[in-house]
């Protein structure tokens, strides 16, 4: 496939996520998925480039402004995404000023804006003057393409030089790793490890969870033998943490009240050796298959995957659960080196509805735990507000105690307090996405109402 091919797909997944407000993660997997057939090289060259422009957006867009007689702002959306892919290639991808600035005139041609190419054509060779000089340190929100609103906040979170530290990692392409979880109870450890080495994968200990592991070499989950016989979950090292602290006993009842795509539901019901059982609900019925997918692919019979709005009331679960695992809805701020489109997206406002949100379904997750049992919050995110603050709001509410995290964490993590009951994950502290994990016993009912 032709270079001007790689840089239209890589148009295409832009406009969607920046213009048409789609998400990024998912945009990018569905056309990696579209255009599998092409070479290893090819679809490395749309990956970095489509997420690199999303990601550096905020200091591209100050590289165009900087140049052109004609604001970003006000410019065609076909032509400013041009443009931004431009500048990213040429500053961060290295690629040749000629080379970069011809494919860019060439692409608005085959988009049917050929009477704007001069001024294409002006722009880049403008932006080639510049890219690799380009200093923007003097400001976080360019340097990091970090809107100020949520810079403001995330120093009114943390002290500024851990901010910094996030803002690093969120930046940071060799932070971003595959993980799995190894289903040990199924199949000894050692024989995954072969199976997955046999194939070329590199494998090596993931820190803080047990039997998580990082995974190098993969291009495709589903032609890895151990996945495809269920002897694995890809399930990064926060999220497989999560599972862990729940640590159901077996013969438990476990409800995960937002589960899609069931990757602690399958951590859960493995951990208890196909005993007990373990219900996976979420809202979408469109997420259901992936859940059934998971589950059978498994073998877990211990497992059932269901549809249901976690912020209505159901009697047949009152009390019933010994374990129920909430992890709700959040900003994802914790995960925006994954995700970079979220810091576009996130508004003060909405922060607000969030916490509104998560306390309607922690209403109804707490309902659900019988006396003396135990309910598990996780969040992907670092606002407090949806994290620390959900948890005191629970405990104000009366019937509640957090319970040590001691227990559950076998490795140590950096930074945390385990006793306490809370571990805020955070980049540029750990080695992991930004995440929270609670643990709260129940001991009486409490005092609350649903909000209905």
């Amino acid at each position: 496939m032709t270079t001007e091919n790689e840089r239209a797909i890589v148009l295409d997944i832009l406009i969607e996520v920046l213009e048409k407000k789609q998400y990024s993660h998912l945009v990018i997997r569905q056309a990696l998925d579209k255009y599998s057939y092409l070479p290893k090289q090819s679809r490395g060259f749309i990956d970095r480039a489509a997420k690199g422009c999303i990601e550096h957006l905020l200091e591209l867009d100050a590289m165009i402004n900087q140049v052109s007689s004609v604001k970003v702002s006000k410019m065609k959306p076909v032509i400013r995404t041009i443009l931004r892919m431009t500048a990213y290639q040429m500053r961060y991808m290295k690629v040749p000023a000629h080379a970069a600035c011809n494919e860019a005139v060439k692409l608005a041609g085959m988009r049917g804006f050929r009477g704007l190419s001069k001024f294409v054509n002006g722009v880049c060779r403008a932006l080639a003057a510049i890219a690799v000089s380009y200093d923007c340190s003097g400001s976080q929100e360019l340097y990091y393409s970090m809107p100020s609103s949520l810079l403001s906040l995330f120093h009114q979170w943390y002290p500024d030089d851990q901010v910094t530290a996030m803002l690093e990692a969120f930046q940071n392409e060799n932070g971003r790793h595959l993980y799995a979880h190894f289903h040990v109870n199924q199949v000894p450890e050692e024989t995954i490890r072969s199976s997955l080495e046999e194939q070329g994968i590199s494998v090596s200990e993931a820190p803080y969870a047990d039997h998580c592991y990082r995974l190098d070499g993969v291009e495709k989950v589903d032609g890895l033998e151990a996945f495809c016989r269920g002897w694995i979950q890809i399930q990064d090292i926060s999220s497989s943490l999560a599972a862990q602290c729940v640590s159901p006993a077996k013969d438990s009842c476990c409800l995960d009240i937002c589960g899609a795509p069931g990757g602690k539901s399958v951590h859960m019901a493995e951990a208890m050796a196909q005993t007990g059982r373990v219900i996976c609900r979420d809202l979408s019925l469109e997420k259901l298959p992936r859940m059934e997918e998971n589950r059978l692919r498994c073998g877990l019979s211990n497992m059932t995957a269901e549809i249901w709005d976690a912020r209505i009331p159901r009697e047949d679960d009152a009390e019933r659960y010994d374990y129920v695992l909430a992890d709700v809805p959040c900003s994802g701020l914790g995960v925006i080196g994954r995700k970079p489109d979220i810091k576009y997206r996130v508004t003060e406002t909405e922060l607000k509805e969030l916490v509104c949100l998560q306390r309607e379904i922690l209403t109804q997750a707490a309902k659900a735990v019988r006396p003396g049992g135990v309910l598990v919050y996780s969040t992907c995110t670092i606002n407090p507000d949806e994290n620390q603050g959900n948890v005191q709001w629970l405990l104000d509410q009366g019937g509640w105690e957090t319970e040590s995290l001691e227990p559950f964490l076998h490795k140590p993590v950096e930074g945390a307090d385990p006793a306490c009951g809370m571990l805020q994950l955070l980049p540029g502290q750990n080695t992991c996405d930004g995440f929270f994990i609670a643990r709260l016993r129940k001991t009486t009912g409490g005092n609350l109402e649903d909000r209905h």
